[in-house]
């Protein structure tokens, strides 16, 4: 869970201006005897002021791409690797649970492009010797609620970081 983890809460952390979650709890299992960690679960990670949850199930090949979606008072914006698109909240005096049939707004990226910008950029740092878009301390925070979720998984229990 820290390898793919660790990307999708780099997203979530820089999307809110956050430091690692606060808690994480893990339930899940390990369906591919050669995994460490579940390749089936979900993780709820408590940040000051929000909750993210965190579900995958490398065991389908229905949509196991990565996708992280936002919440909001006014609207939600998913993400995955394909672009955003954001969708505004509609009335409480219609059908909420109604999906919209389009987004309000949308960008959609070229193949690969973030890769390719995210090895480009490393490779540039080592020539340059500049400090990478992603430095070793948000890097340590991304991973931190991955790691607290596999803790949670092998004790079957909370696990909260130490302030």
């Amino acid at each position: 869970m820290t390898d793919q983890g660790t990307h999708l809460m780099d997203v979530v952390q820089w999307m809110t201006d956050s430091p690692p979650p606060l808690a994480a709890t893990c339930s899940g299992q390990v369906i591919n005897a050669a995994c460490e960690v579940p390749n089936v679960f979900t993780t709820i990670f408590e940040y000051p002021g929000f909750t993210a949850t965190w579900t995958l199930n490398y065991r389908t090949s229905y949509d196991n791409d990565w996708s992280i979606a936002f919440h909001g008072d006014n609207a939600t914006m998913f993400m995955d690797r394909r672009g955003y698109r954001i969708y505004k909240n509609l009335e409480m005096t219609t059908q909420p649970w109604k999906a919209p049939d389009r987004p309000d707004l949308a960008a959609e990226l070229p193949d690969n492009s973030s890769q390719t910008a995210h090895q480009q950029n490393f490779l540039d740092c080592i020539r340059s010797r500049k400090e990478p878009n992603c430095p070793i301390e948000a890097a340590a925070a991304a991973v931190a609620g991955p790691h607290m979720a596999n803790i949670s998984w092998r004790e079957h229990r909370r696990v909260s970081r130490s302030a």
